[in-house]
Parts: structure tokens; sequence; C-alpha cells
């Protein structure tokens, strides 16, 4: 890894500082959004939030970015900020999952109403393959 881009990592993990004014190939920033993932996977959200912020910041429109962020604020239980997070990927994917877990992040804020709406959204979306269909259908019931 080129020291840089460690130096980076090590900036956005210990000292909180962002990633502006860096020259990150698309490389560098596969780079942090894999450790950004591996580190959801093993439980550790501080970290991973931290960098998958910075990511959504570094390049806006890749949803990829939106939906780790997303799917680490809603394992903090920061829902609002989650259900934020998730409207952003939902705005640039056409796939169920993104209002399917803003539908979860409401439905734990206490707005069944919005969350009805997000289930229905996101019934629209589902393909045949998908699995969330009968998980819709429980949160329906909830």
């Amino acid at each position: 890894m080129e020291a840089y881009l460690q130096k980076a990592i090590d900036a956005i993990i210990e000292k909180k500082e962002p990633l502006m004014g860096g020259d990150f190939t698309a490389e560098d920033l596969s780079v942090l959004y894999n450790l950004a993932h591996g580190l959801y996977q093993n439980g550790d959200y501080e970290k991973a939030s931290e960098i998958f912020q910075q990511l959504t910041f570094s390049k806006p429109f890749e949803p990829k970015h939106w939906v780790g962020l997303a799917s680490v604020l809603q394992m903090q239980k920061n829902y609002q900020n989650a259900l934020q997070a998730w409207t952003m990927a939902a705005m640039m994917l056409g796939t169920a999952e993104p209002h399917f877990h803003a539908a979860e992040c409401l439905i734990s804020l206490g707005d069944k109403t919005q969350a009805q709406k997000a289930l229905i959204e996101a019934e629209k979306r589902l393909d045949e393959t998908s699995t969330l269909r009968s998980k819709i259908e429980v949160l329906k019931s909830v």
C-alpha cells in the first residue's frame, strides 16, 4: 500500500481528519472502501463509519459508499442519519434494498406510516430473485 494511502487511513481512523485535498485514485478509493467494508463485517462500526463518511464526501455519487454508510449507521442504531443515507442510496439505485432498510429505520423511529410507504416502494422494485419479499411481508405486519 502506498505510504500516503496508509497515512490517509490513519488520519481518518485515529485523528478523524477529512480526506479533502488528497489526490486519490480509483484504486485508492477502492482500497478504502474494502477496508471500511471489512471493518463493518468485523463489527468495528465506529471506524467503518468514519471511512464511509469520508468516502461519501470524496465520491458522493457512488451508491455503494452511501449503502455502506447507511448500513453502519443503522447498526449503530443511529436511525435518523441512516435513513438519510438510505434515501441517498435509493435515489441512485433502482433496487428494493434501500427502501426496505429505510423502512426498518422508520419502524425503529416509530413512524409506521412512512415505513409502510417505504415497503410499498421496496415491493415495486423487487425482482424474481429477491429474497426480500418475505421480509417485507413480515415488516408490513409490524
